[in-house]
């Protein structure tokens, strides 16, 4: 404490030696406060260094015996250990007097560096909000991180404007009203976090997105589960471990899926087709009927199928039309009849909802027989085995109504058409 009482003569006492080495005076007066500038810049750093062992020890067992955890958060985000790093600056910015040529910049420098410091710890708040709202369950349908970065964007929006006119030596509001001219550049440079600013308040008004939905992104080769949101960016982990990147404001630009509504009901729906051949499709001959009969899910549909035409053209037609009309059953028609028995007696389809076997338009590929159904199974695994195990079944039953898929000619079948054309 002496020295800052006897800071004159000390300061007098180095120009004089500075001096009589042979530096010019105006010289050696700068150079003397520059000595005692470092030698004052190396005290308040080591007090810094004693100060921050005293508060990590001291303040950390403070907090960790304290019942709320919201200290232990702000502890965490190291927003009273950028504090304490103020000390050394406002110590410097107040002995700026002591040395009068330097004095100006001196204050400056030390004041913007203030203003920088005393951004980042305030930084760490939004953080450490962040972090104590995500323990609560609404954080998961209404996530705040994207408002957070907002704040920081503000918050050092406004401490840029500080330094420069700390360093300047101008009024803020001059700077404010000078931005005007440059509103355009601003908007060029964070169009982008606008643009996300403006998707993240959509996606908190219409609840769009959360952290732990599972989406779909063509666009970006997203599909997975959303576990990040910020403002300029929505990260989705993939199902194959690869993590895509959207912007915020894609989502509002392009469509996308969301499973959500699936996980929140108590059904997955299965929506499939099988690819039927077209010329396997006929009517069910004799053979094939006193083979289908004694099929449970069937039997019914070929009496009704008989009841209902014959008794139309009488009991003894003689017409080719008629007679037709009397074995109006199909191969495939039987099939569906016992694709839906198959379905209504499934132990883990939801009997409740729709169960639907329809034919769709003939495509180049075969006539697609679509099955729609609701599996009370949710979870992806289980539910891909349960769909795996219907159309296995389905699939092997096939030769029983002389019905058969449709398949793309293969190099085996061309060889094996050329081995029965060779064949005597």
């Amino acid at each position: 404490m002496y020295y800052f009482y006897r800071r004159r003569p000390i300061l007098e006492q180095i120009q004089i030696w500075l001096s009589n080495i042979g530096i010019q005076e105006d010289l050696s007066s700068i150079l003397s406060q520059v000595f005692v500038l470092l030698l004052l810049l190396v005290g308040s750093w080591v007090l810094l260094l004693l100060v921050q062992q005293l508060v990590k020890r001291g303040l950390k067992n403070w907090i960790e015996k304290t019942d709320t955890i919201w200290d232990d958060i702000f502890y965490r985000n190291h927003f009273f250990n950028r504090l304490i790093n103020l000390i050394p600056l406002i110590l410097v910015y107040f002995t700026a007097s002591w040395f009068p040529d330097l004095a100006d910049w001196v204050e400056r420098i030390s004041l913007a560096l203030i203003v920088m410091i005393t951004t980042r710890s305030l930084e760490a708040a939004p953080t450490a909000i962040n972090d104590i709202y995500d323990d609560y369950e609404v954080a998961k349908s209404r996530p705040i991180q994207g408002y957070m970065q907002v704040g920081k964007i503000i918050l050092w929006f406004f401490a840029i404007i500080l330094i420069i006119s700390a360093i300047l030596r101008s009024s803020p509001l001059l700077l404010l009203g000078g931005l005007g001219a440059f509103s355009a550049v601003l908007l060029l440079v964070f169009r982008d976090t606008l643009l996300g600013l403006f998707a993240s308040v959509q996606f908190a008004t219409n609840d769009m997105v959360r952290i732990g939905d599972w989406i779909e992104m063509d666009q970006y080769h997203a599909d997975g589960e959303v576990f990040d949101i910020t403002v300029n960016t929505v990260k989705v982990s993939n199902w194959d471990k690869t993590i895509s990147t959207i912007p915020t404001h894609a989502l509002m630009e392009n469509s996308f899926k969301n499973w959500r509504g699936m996980e929140l009901s108590s059904d997955r729906r299965i929506k499939r087709a099988l690819y039927m051949h077209l010329n396997s499709v006929r009517f069910c001959d004799q053979p094939l009927l006193d083979r289908l009969i004694r099929i449970k899910n069937v039997e019914g549909y070929l009496h009704h199928k008989e009841n209902e035409s014959c008794g139309e053209v009488g009991s003894n037609p003689t017409d080719l039309v008629d007679i037709i009309a009397c074995h109006s059953p199909t191969n495939l028609g039987a099939f569906r009849s016992y694709v839906i028995g198959y379905l209504q007696a499934h132990p883990k389809i939801n009997q409740e909802m729709e169960i639907l076997v329809r034919l769709l338009e003939p495509t180049p590929n075969g006539l697609p027989l679509e099955i729609y159904a609701f599996c009370i199974e949710k979870q992806w695994e289980i539910f891909e085995e349960i769909q795996a195990e219907i159309f296995d079944h389905l699939l092997a039953i096939l030769p029983e109504f002389n019905l058969a898929a449709y398949q793309n000619p293969s190099g085996v079948d061309i060889r094996s058409l050329q081995r029965s054309n060779i064949a005597p």
